[in-house]
């Protein structure tokens, strides 16, 4: 019998469950400007992300303002449901004008829950609500507990962000994040396009590709004649010129020829032998590293000292050092997402007065010289360091405490950037 009809407390239950919060950035300063516009989207964008839930087994427990929370039984279902939602609002996104737009962000956590009635609560509630705050926008953030289920169940495009200290919660929490859609589709361009270029073969007919390979084929196979009759006729003079000489009266031991032996193929179903890659040396590490700080890519370098780079002695300081700058430039991120035409974010910077805004795509105009398009890895260094103490310094800006920890490791790893 229902409880409510009888009056009677309902029963707490405790339950590992797969809990997924959703929110949408800078909420309360859109309804601010629009309310009723911004309250259409939002039923919109809830209604998309409803339908989605319960279509991968999931249940809406509650909804909070801009947020939602989820409860899933299964951790698969679960991410598989996150992936889907921000999937299907990006493709929304694009036949939207850029006002009726909302970019959401989600934190999914499996842990121990205890449900009473609608109401769910517990560290694994907690988890997931400390994941979705920090979340980039248009991403999704899940911890370590769930990237452990679904690594060899669901095919993903994630990365790792680092380990958290999130508020209220004991122990550091292992983040991984999927990426926004059109951060992936950027990128997926550029290797695309990397690609074509590196062929040769942009914009050309099917028939002339055809005859360059040809020709190709023909011209290498001359040169490689060539130059292994020119090497025997060399080997060949050299002989002649200097015989091996003898030892104590034996004979030279004839040279062993090349190994011819082709390497072993792996048939089906059975595991491909590969040749284990050398360890990675000191320098090798180094230089990867900064090829990476080149472009402030730190999360990038945290996942390298996790995999190649975790046999470098100071990989776990490193490690620490840029998963927390990695957090730096979500949070810049995430601040000039939020800007705006009448918010602006106001820097000095070594080229000039600087005025940023999200439109999107992000916008800065030097000088009042008119707007272009804005990325941070355009900047350099001590432009970064001056954008982030201007973000910081923003009368409305909730800045995070660890913003001057965050400073001085950047500091230290950009001389002059201070």
């Amino acid at each position: 019998m229902d409880p409510t009809l009888t009056n009677e407390p309902a029963k707490e239950q405790r339950l590992l469950a797969a809990i997924v919060f959703t929110d949408v950035v800078g909420f309360s300063r859109l309804a601010a400007k629009n309310e009723a516009r911004v309250y259409v989207s939002l039923q919109r964008d809830m209604g998309v992300i409803t339908d989605l839930c319960r279509a991968h087994g999931g249940q809406v427990l509650n909804t909070m303002g801009d947020g939602m929370l989820l409860c899933f039984t299964s951790a698969v279902d679960a991410m598989a449901a996150a992936v889907e939602m921000q999937r299907t609002l990006a493709a929304q996104a694009e036949s939207l004008p850029p006002t009726d737009v909302l970019h959401h962000r989600i934190g999914v956590h499996l842990g121990d829950v205890i449900v009473k009635g609608d109401n769910v609560f517990g560290d694994g509630v907690n988890t997931a609500a400390r994941l979705q705050n920090d979340a980039r926008p248009d991403s999704i953030w899940f911890s370590q507990t769930v990237n452990e289920v679904i690594k060899n169940k669901l095919k993903i495009d994630s990365k790792y962000v680092g380990k958290r200290q999130f508020k209220n919660l004991g122990e550091p929490v292992s983040v991984w994040e999927i990426p926004p859609v059109s951060e992936t589709r950027a990128q997926l361009a550029v290797d695309s396009a990397g690609m074509n270029n590196a062929q040769g073969m942009l914009h050309e007919p099917e028939g002339v590709r055809g005859g360059k390979a040809l020709l190709l084929v023909v011209i290498s196979v001359v040169m490689v004649g060539s130059i292994v009759f020119l090497f025997q006729q060399i080997n060949t003079k050299e002989a002649k010129k200097s015989p091996t000489p003898s030892v104590a009266g034996l004979d030279p031991t004839p040279a062993l020829p090349p190994d011819t032996t082709p390497a072993p193929v792996a048939t089906s179903g059975q595991t491909p032998v590969t040749t284990p890659l050398p360890p990675i040396t000191g320098s090798d590490a180094q230089k990867r590293i900064d090829d990476l700080k080149r472009n402030y890519s730190f999360s990038e370098i945290a996942d390298f000292l996790t995999a190649e780079g975790s046999t470098l002695p100071d990989a776990n300081t490193l490690r620490d050092k840029f998963s927390k700058l990695a957090q730096m430039r979500a949070w810049m991120e995430t601040a000039i997402l939020e800007s705006t035409a009448s918010d602006m974010i106001q820097a000095q910077l070594s080229i000039g007065s600087a005025d940023i805004y999200s439109q999107p795509p992000p916008l800065i105009q030097l000088n009042k010289a008119g707007f272009q398009p804005f990325e941070l890895t355009a900047l350099q260094p001590n432009d970064f360091a001056a954008l982030a103490r201007a973000i910081q310094a923003r009368p409305a800006a909730r800045a995070p405490a660890e913003v001057s920890e965050w400073l001085s490791l950047f500091a230290a790893e950009y001389p002059g950037a201070a």
